[in-house]
């Protein structure tokens, strides 16, 4: 038979001394409240079993809507967990032909096997002591017997049982249940295991192993005992893998966010489930369904997911493990909780890949040959789970991939080589790159995970998968995002005011430190560094960011660019090295790199015409009353028809911006006195000057002239001066 495992280690106790309880067969069903569930969780009906004081007890729940008849069960035992001794059922009436039933008990009575024929019926009386009672709506029976009774084939510590319980309605229901998937016929294993209390949040080193010898299981599944595993596809085929289960009991005092890691091995992709079933109620309380695993090879251990149970009350639950009908082997040795690093604490310092400050958007990361990516919804707009579709330019080229020419691609400008779907990935194989046309590459390879909320959704890929065509040190990424509410987000998204509509750039970019500066320190945001708008220029091949790309000036404010930095919170002067053909200004915003909120923005900083690309004096950023932090700077244009084109901005330490008498600058002498503004030439060359508010209103401009002196009001102001050819900016203040 074909096996696949998994393992989880959970301290799980069967035995009611390890709880404290005093158990009784009396009708008073509280003491098995924290007694772990034998059979499957969350499935009626089902059985608890506890051994105390030498006298064995079990309790039987049916669903209110098929309560039990009275008392009546068949309760049977193979002392031995043996097919050595015992009834073995080859006359049909025991469905658990796998297993040596070696004592019955029908009412009150014990009878053990008696026929030496172990296939044939045959029992014997020896006992008729056992305790029975019911609850009064009969969907709860409690029963108790003397383990010295039982003295013909001595129990075992570890025994086996089978149930066969009949309802009011009449019919039977065996525990457990007939399934023509499985060959393997066994009885439930009973033995001692242990419920693990998790009573403190997970340190970094801290360790919960889920392992398979510590499991309950579907008893038609593998022995993980014998094996050394749990074989999730022990069926007659994998149409019988969702009927496999294993679980375990955990004391869940401490609810919180775990990652879940994975020893397994399989020979294909596939996915598993795993529920928290409340131990009392035997209802459940929270359920991750869609769990991908991929390929592997040899037992190793993988992190798989992460688990959110910090929303889960307090309390006694069995976690539940099931497996997916793909044909993937899966074999499990065991489960892991370690403290959730998870989607969203781990991104916390990941820059954004597209525009900051507006949803949705994504983060990017690589790492032992995967890539990672996090997408984000905006709280009101959740995803619809697990449904996106990812494109990648795989060598940021049009000379490979689909190009869309037929209308089923926004993004007419790249190339895109591959396509993930769900957790399968496509790579384009038409020879028309105008036509679309997909070739499956690998099924269930892709890891994905979406919070609670659909609010975020995790996706990773081993980089292997992308050989048609090699993944270069740049790539190009399109997302199509499918919200709850139906629809779709694409990103980038549609822009009538561009012809260039390519898909990000993915690279490496460096996050900058911004300590607190000294006089001598910069630092530089460079155009090579930039997040951008993919729909403008190529920075990496132009020299610049061109913040007029679009159709038409119109579409200026929808440029943007962005830098990650670690701000330590200071007075910053900014300057920045730029061209362009008429005066403008542009915006700059701190966009807080965990939660995507703005943090503070400059929203009217003036430049001035500048002809040669040169760097100017801007104005002074007091982002001092910000947390420090990780931030995405973003800078935007006006919709000015400047032709502005940006090289790079610096940071320096922040200079006194008041000019008191006479300050030279370029051989510019300025003066400001008696509110009045003089400006002089102390060269042979002419200057030009215009005076703006702070708003960016011009108030005053003069042409080619050596000096002059301009009455001005009280207030602040912003001189722009070229001379020669060389322009600068300065903040005056007329007192």
């Amino acid at each position: 038979m074909k096996k696949v495992i998994f393992t989880f280690y959970l301290l799980i106790c069967s035995m009611a001394v390890m709880y404290g309880q005093t158990y009784a067969a009396d009708g008073n069903v509280s003491e098995w409240v924290t007694t772990p569930i034998q059979s499957e969780p969350g499935v009626y009906p089902y059985f608890k079993f506890a051994e105390q004081n030498d006298v064995l007890y079990w309790a039987m729940y049916a669903a209110a809507d098929k309560p039990f008849a009275a008392t009546l069960a068949d309760i049977f035992i193979d002392a031995d967990y043996s097919t050595s001794t015992g009834y073995l059922g080859g006359d049909g009436y025991s469905p658990w032909t796998s297993s040596g039933l070696d004592y019955l008990i029908q009412g009150s009575s014990i009878f053990y096997f008696s026929n030496s024929d172990q296939q044939t019926w045959g029992w014997t009386g020896i006992n008729y002591g056992v305790t029975r009672t019911a609850v009064p709506d009969s969907t709860i029976l409690e029963y108790s017997s003397e383990k010295s009774w039982y003295n013909q084939i001595s129990l075992g510590t570890t025994l086996g049982m089978g149930l066969q319980l009949f309802t009011k309605t009449g019919g039977r229901d065996d525990l457990p249940g007939a399934d023509t998937g499985f060959t393997n016929k066994k009885v439930y294993k009973v033995k001692n295991r242990t419920t693990l209390d998790i009573t403190t949040a997970l340190g970094l080193t801290d360790t919960i192993k889920l392992n398979c010898t510590n499991a309950f299981y579907n008893p038609y599944m593998n022995d993980p005992d014998t094996d050394g595993f749990l074989n999730f596809q022990y069926g007659t085929d994998p149409t019988a893998n969702p009927r496999h289960w294993a679980s375990w009991a955990i004391n869940l005092a401490t609810p919180q966010i775990f990652d879940l890691r994975m020893t397994y091995q399989s020979t294909a992709a596939g996915q598993i489930s795993l529920s928290f079933v409340n131990m009392a109620t035997n209802a459940v309380a929270k359920t991750f369904s869609e769990i991908d695993f991929s390929t592997n090879g040899t037992m190793s251990e993988t992190k798989v997911f992460q688990i959110d149970a910090s929303d889960i009350p307090a309390g006694r639950y069995m976690v539940v493990l099931k497996n997916s009908a793909t044909s993937s082997n899966l074999k499990v040795q065991n489960l892991k909780l370690t403290k959730g690093t998870g989607a969203v604490s781990k991104w916390d310092n990941v820059p954004i890949q597209s525009e900051p400050g507006v949803y949705p958007y994504f983060k990017f990361a690589e790492q032992n040959n995967t890539l990672y990516w996090a997408m984000y919804a905006a709280t009101n707009r959740p995803f619809a789970t697990g449904l996106a579709d990812i494109f990648i330019d795989a060598d940021y080229s049009t000379s490979t991939g689909y190009l869309g020419g037929d209308g089923y691609s926004p993004w007419t400008s790249s190339g895109l080589d591959y396509l993930i779907q769900g957790s399968s990935i496509f790579y384009f194989s038409n020879p028309d790159q105008q036509t679309w046309g997909w070739t499956p590459k690998a099924y269930y390879v892709v890891t994905r995970k979406a919070d609670t909320d659909s609010i975020r959704i995790e996706y990773s890929i081993s980089k292997d998968y992308f050989d048609q065509v090699t993944l270069g040190s740049t790539l190009g990424m399109g997302l199509q995002l499918f919200p709850k509410a139906g629809g779709r987000d694409d990103l980038p998204g549609p822009d009538d005011g561009f012809t260039n509509k390519k898909t990000y750039k993915v690279k490496n970019r460096t996050t900058l430190n911004v300590g607190t500066l000294g006089l001598n320190d910069t630092i530089k945001l460079n155009h090579t560094n930039a997040f951008y708008n993919p729909y403008m220029n190529d920075p990496d091949e132009d020299g610049f960011l061109n913040f007029q790309y679009g159709t038409n000036y119109t579409a200026n404010p929808r440029h943007w660019a962005s830098w990650g930095i670690n701000l330590t919170p200071q007075k910053l002067d900014l300057r920045m090295t730029y061209t362009s053909s008429a005066a403008g200004q542009i915006s700059l915003s701190f966009v807080d790199m965990k939660t995507n909120l703005v943090a503070k923005t400059f929203s009217a900083i003036n430049y001035s015409t500048n002809v040669a690309m040169s760097e100017i004096q801007m104005s002074q950023i007091d982002v001092s009353d910000i947390p420090a932090g990780y931030y995405m700077v973003v800078v935007k244009n006006s919709a000015t028809d400047s032709e502005l084109k940006v090289q790079n901005l610096k940071f320096t330490k922040a200079t006194p911006t008041h000019l008191d008498e006479v300050q030279p600058q370029k051989d510019v002498a300025i003066s400001v006195n008696n509110k009045q503004l003089t400006i002089e030439s102390k060269s042979d060359s002419k200057i030009s000057f215009s005076v703006y508010t702070m708003s960016g209103a011009l108030i005053s401009q003069m042409d080619n002239t050596n000096s002059a002196t301009l009455h001005l009001e009280r207030g602040a102001y912003i001189l722009s001066v070229n001379n020669g050819g060389n322009v600068f900016s300065k903040k005056i203040m007329v007192l």
